[in-house]
């Protein structure tokens, strides 16, 4: 079978989480770091994208969006060390006299499919997430927001590794040949209105085991 560009994404991504990279606190701090960056610098660009797409004030752009965004980054920040540090659990006599404990560990690839309603603030959420859990990130936002989808692929191109985290543009096609790809998780924002969404929850139902809505 003919390899894709999409398949050489796919693959470069899992290349880069085998790696181990992404294991590491001081890494996945530094992600978050860069994201926050990323968000003060093309900040105009978001909001002038939101206007163009979905006639969005300056104001609402900031405190439905962006604003909550960054609030989650320093949120993040401040967990990251208690999320990732091991639970003990309860021991048992059966395993006497080991000691038990939960180690959390990152998924592998996850997919995240935005929505059009909230097309910054629902893309980036999940991307804080998936990337301060030591995840590497397909990310696709929504075709009926072209505007926002270019300014977040121009802002994650400039920021981070495609390997680590890649934004893909396209329509409906695009998220039926992610959801074929064989991702570790998927972070999908459910709306019942629209052809395009009922067929992507379609595929997503029918392809695919791990996956979190937003109802």
């Amino acid at each position: 079978m003919k390899k894709t560009p999409l398949h050489t994404i796919y693959e470069q991504q899992k290349t880069f989480f085998d790696s181990g990279k992404t294991l590491h606190y001081t890494f996945r701090l530094a992600a978050l770091l860069r994201l926050e960056e990323a968000l003060n610098t093309h900040e105009d660009a978001l909001i002038k994208a939101l206007n163009a797409d979905l006639k969005k004030s300056a104001f609402e752009s900031y405190s439905a969006e962006i604003g909550l965004v960054k609030t989650e980054i320093r949120f993040a920040k401040r967990r990251l060390k208690k999320w990732m540090r091991p639970k003990k659990q309860r021991d048992v006599l059966i395993n006497f006299p080991s000691k038990n404990y939960h180690v959390p560990i990152p998924y592998g690839l996850s997919l995240i499919i935005g929505p059009w309603n909230y097309p910054v603030q629902l893309c980036l959420s999940p991307l804080i997430g998936a990337i301060a859990a030591g995840n590497t990130v397909l990310l696709k936002p929504s075709e009926w927001a072209p505007q926002v989808g270019k300014a977040l692929q121009r802002m994650i191109a400039e920021f981070f590794n495609p390997a680590h985290v890649n934004v893909l543009i396209g329509d409906e096609t695009l998220s039926a040949e992610l959801i074929e790809l064989d991702v570790d998780h998927i972070f999908f924002y459910r709306e019942y209105t629209g052809w395009t969404n009922h067929c992507t929850v379609r595929w997503i139902t029918t392809n695919s085991l791990h996956f979190r809505t937003w109802w």
